[in-house]
């Protein structure tokens, strides 16, 4: 199976969001790959714009409940994450990665969007797009690698670093 993984802020996945710049690469990615599903972080309620693009039947949220992050143990160690840092001048933002927590969080996500592609019989030759938090990107990519999985992803968020680096991919070899 190939999946490509769009590192994104959660904002800019939101349909109402007048930032459609990931709207714009969903559709890029749809227009000339074998797009099958869209699979993003986000809750069932929210409505994305990979949702609106692929349509109900061919899109997963897979963001982990609390019933089952509590299950897991990792609710209350998500849930204190820091999102500010004390740095010499005072305090500035931060988005850490949580290596275990966030890495279980991911392994949840694969076996979502494995088993629904098992439901619906998909061949290997289609493509899976997600769409998570640009933190989770490359550490979601070679988790799905070492599954087996081509693997691309990229990032998308305001400014304009994928004219400077590209697309960045993982090939099995």
């Amino acid at each position: 199976m190939r999946f490509h993984i769009i590192g994104t802020a959660h904002e800019l996945q939101k349909a109402s969001n007048p930032d459609t710049s990931v709207r714009d690469l969903l559709q890029e990615c749809i227009n000339v790959r074998n797009v099958a599903l869209i699979a993003e972080e986000a809750e069932q309620k929210v409505l994305t714009f990979g949702q609106e693009l692929i349509g109900a039947d061919n899109w997963l949220s897979i963001d982990m409940p609390a019933e089952e992050q509590k299950k897991s143990g990792i609710y209350q160690t998500l849930n204190d994450r820091a999102d500010r840092e004390l740095g010499f001048d005072g305090y500035y933002r931060v988005t850490p990665y949580l290596y275990s927590s966030d890495g279980q969080r991911e392994n949840f996500w694969l076996d979502r969007i494995e088993g629904r592609c098992r439901e619906k019989g998909f061949a290997n030759d289609v493509t899976v797009l997600i769409t998570c938090g640009l933190q989770h990107a490359p550490f979601l990519a070679e988790k799905a690698f070492l599954r087996g999985h081509t693997v691309s992803w990229e990032e998308c968020f305001p400014g304009n670093k994928k004219a400077q680096y590209g697309v960045f991919r993982i090939d099995k070899d």
